[in-house]
């Protein structure tokens, strides 16, 4: 037995001159992005254990905030 699923396309919405206006979608880095990044934030706080979440987290954020800055 197969499923197909017949998905629909996002709603596009036309402005006052014409132009469709399509979804915007976040940006999200890569798992490699973010553990390189969480690593270099480990190394700058000296190699202390136990803030893994907190680089992890921070390092998601510069990402995001890297991106938005350079769009």
């Amino acid at each position: 037995m197969f499923w197909t699923f017949q998905l629909d396309p996002p709603p596009r919405s036309a402005s006052r001159n014409g132009h469709v206006a399509l979804p915007i979608l976040a940006f999200e880095p890569t798992e490699e992005q973010i553990r390189q990044r969480a690593y270099e934030i480990f190394i700058a706080r000296g190699g202390d254990h136990g803030s893994e979440q907190a680089d992890w987290e921070q390092a998601q954020r510069e990402l995001r905030e890297q991106h938005a800055a350079d769009s």
